[in-house]
């Protein structure tokens, strides 16, 4: 989530450099019909697009964030609300506006409340959840979310049980950037201390960072804990359908920094603490499920140079996936950041995804959003935007495409409901759509046996659901545009899919371009 540029933050920050390189394969098609956890995705090593592992087609993912950082944990499945739900008729609303990727928060506190012991219940509500959505064709990356790791740091993201605050007098919560707080009972400060700092100046606290620490080097078996956690997890999810992967920790920290400042230099940290660590985390997710792509993410600041790791959570490079986040700041330029990140999947034989950047209340600045939108097509990057609701107003949060009315948010939904290629006969080479002409255009080398499916919204960008369409191969490649059923909800849009499929007897064309216009 957003990470406000705060003078401790910045201090960090200002540690950074240049770039590296690699490899491509794909995996191959599973039998559907004996499967009940088709569809489901794997990442293509080197890209940010998918490969549906049931149909051999490739996926591009555009979605949302929905993560609730306190109890209950996760996002009500109920009727709609403005602020909580995550329901049918969000999933209805979703799916109008193309959104076919949520990044489920599914927390560590909610699944694990004792150390040990798994809460059946919150699991099974969490795999419903994902069910809702997978009934309008939304797949879900399950994401371990925690940010400054703990409430007792002004955060979220580990149970009580499994932080210590073992940083105590002049070390004590939140020093060096404050005298300490004074705790509740429970160990944890109150609201009113946490908000008199940007929340990411936490981060660089003595006792959040060796809380960290303590998570990476197994202190009190807290890191064989967490991969209790996701064993579980991940069991549970193994035949369910529309799942992405999962997400083994979001934003990590860096460790120990005012220990060991070392830590601080550029991939340094992924290197010493986080490679072991998701090791081991990687290893009892592929041991619950070994069909699970596996996801990990560097720390923050590695912004345009080469993250730290030169091995993966997986024993198998492709089973994995790099994550990464872009934000104005304390990230440089969109372009150079998901260029630098893919520079990484190829060296490392992985999938790369962009899994947040801001689509709430600082996005619409002139050109933000839709800039980043743009160097995510033009690197046929899949992307989930941060957020689709508040949920918990604690560390980075804000309204963006429903307003806290629940009413929809078009200025912002107009920029996320981008025409897009969902799903590839064939492979993907290009794509693009101008927002001030609403031409979409795409290339990409069509394959026999199956359709491939551009989105398009008719209430915002191609009236009457009747676009202009230009095939280049017209003789070999055929289109027609398919209407959705009119929505139910009134947050909801009226879209449609562009079909393109090869004609019976043609011979797939090297390379067919697609160009749609109002």
């Amino acid at each position: 989530m957003p990470r406000l540029a705060g003078p401790a933050v910045r201090l960090a920050l200002s540690l950074a450099l240049s770039l590296a390189a690699c490899a491509l394969s794909a995996p191959a098609v599973a039998d559907s019909a004996e499967d009940p956890s088709c569809p489901r995705l794997a990442p293509i090593p080197g890209r940010g697009v998918f490969r549906d592992v049931c149909t051999g087609r490739q996926i591009i993912v555009h979605g949302v964030n929905a993560v609730r950082k306190a109890a209950p944990w996760l996002p009500s499945a109920g009727a709609f609300q403005a602020q909580y739900s995550l329901g049918p008729e969000d999933a209805e609303i979703l799916q109008s506006w193309g959104m076919n990727g949520v990044r489920l928060g599914v927390m560590w506190p909610g699944a694990m409340p004792q150390p040990g012991v798994i809460d059946a219940g919150y699991v099974q509500r969490a795999v419903e959840l994902t069910g809702i959505l997978s009934n309008r064709s939304i797949f879900t990356l399950l994401d371990a979310h925690q940010d400054l790791l703990s409430s007792k740091f002004c955060g979220e993201g580990a149970p009580d049980w499994a932080v210590e605050q073992i940083s105590t007098g002049p070390d004590a919560f939140p020093a060096p950037i404050s005298a300490p707080f004074k705790l509740n009972a429970s160990g944890h400060p109150a609201k009113a201390d946490c908000d008199r700092f940007p929340w990411a100046d936490f981060q660089l606290t003595v006792a959040s960072a060796r809380a960290y620490q303590a998570l990476y080097k197994d202190h009190n078996a807290t890191a064989a804990r967490f991969a209790q956690f996701w064993s579980a997890v991940v069991k549970a999810f193994r035949d369910a359908p529309h799942i992405i992967g999962a997400e083994l920790l979001n934003e990590p920290f860096a460790g120990a920094v005012f220990d060991d400042p070392l830590l601080l230099l550029p991939g340094v940290a992924d290197r010493e603490n986080l490679q072991p660590f998701y090791s081991a985390l990687g290893s009892a997710v592929v041991a619950a499920d070994p069909r699970m792509p596996v996801f990990f993410e560097s720390v923050t600041w590695d912004d345009f140079v080469p993250v730290g790791f030169n091995t993966t959570p997986t024993a198998d490079p492709a089973k994995s996936g790099l994550s990464f986040h872009y934000y104005d700041l304390p990230s440089f330029n969109a372009d150079l950041q998901v260029a630098s990140r893919l520079d990484d999947a190829r060296r490392l034989g992985v999938g790369a995804f962009l899994t947040e950047f801001n689509i709430g209340d600082g996005a619409m600045k002139p050109g933000s959003l839709n800039e980043t939108l743009a160097v995510a097509d033009a690197h046929t990057m899949s992307w989930l935007g941060w957020e689709y609701k508040p949920m918990v107003e604690i560390t980075g949060w804000g309204w963006g495409p429903i307003f806290p009315n629940g009413t929809r948010n078009d200025a912002e939904v107009s920029l996320l409901a981008r025409p897009y290629p969902q799903a590839v006969c064939g492979n993907v080479t290009s794509y693009a759509f101008d927002d001030a002409t609403r031409v979409f255009t795409m290339a990409f080398a069509p394959a026999a046996g199956c359709d491939t499916e551009v989105y398009l919204n008719c209430q915002l960008h191609f009236p009457g659901c009747s676009p202009t369409v230009t095939v280049s191969t017209p003789d070999a490649v055929a289109s027609r545009v398919e209407p959705a059923p009119a929505p139910v909800s009134t947050r909801a849009t009226q879209f449609a899919t562009l079909r393109l499929s090869l004609r019976p007897g043609a011979t797939p064309p090297a390379e067919t371009t697609v160009t749609m216009s109002p």
